[in-house]
């Protein structure tokens, strides 16, 4: 079964990278709820599994929940520090990356920061509430993503970056194939 919520979060990772966000890795999997995760760091010459771990972020999505923010409790990249971006489950790639970028450069007021440290359910995901026809619609314009220095990215189901990669995205924090929910 072909992954159908690859295309949104590559459009998403392509957004962060376009806001000026350091994209290591991203995917995702069709496993119910879909879900996906992008990896971002402060130090993209750095290794995320070495003593570089503290300049790794997280924004894990799922197709119930929307997108959160976490930060890294210790270098096995279990999440801390959670933020929910807001916006309902599938909201516009430019809005996840504006709010991570405002999150990472500590841009956010206390009371918008507080405001996000809690999760609000926002779908099920057997509701009849446009969710499918909006994220098909990603499907219908998939490019395909390129990330750090204009390299293809990979992204899919296997989280695997490979040989030809720069070090420090050969080794994502998260581990590769590690749910983000599974994380916290």
């Amino acid at each position: 079964m072909a992954n159908d919520a690859d295309p949104y979060i590559a459009a998403v990772a392509d957004a962060c990278q376009a806001a000026g966000l350091n994209v290591l890795d991203y995917g995702s999997d069709d496993i119910d709820p879909r879900d996906g995760m992008i990896s971002l760091t402060k130090a993209p010459e750095g290794d995320p599994d070495g003593e570089d771990w503290r300049e790794s972020f997280t924004l894990g999505w799922d197709e119930e929940r929307g997108w959160v923010y976490g930060e890294p409790k210790d270098s096995h990249g279990e999440l801390h520090n959670l933020l929910w971006i807001g916006g309902g489950a599938l909201p516009e790639p430019a809005r996840v990356a504006d709010v991570a970028r405002r999150i990472i450069a500590g841009e956010l007021a206390d009371s918008e920061r507080r405001s996000m440290m809690s999760h609000v359910r926002w779908r099920d995901q057997e509701d009849d509430d446009g969710f499918e026809a909006g994220l098909a619609a990603y499907r219908e314009h998939d490019g395909g993503g390129t990330g750090p220095r204009g390299a293809a990215m990979n992204h899919g189901a296997s989280f695997s970056n490979g040989p030809g990669w720069p070090k420090w995205a050969q080794s994502s924090v998260p581990r590769p194939g590690t749910a983000w929910y599974d994380l916290i």
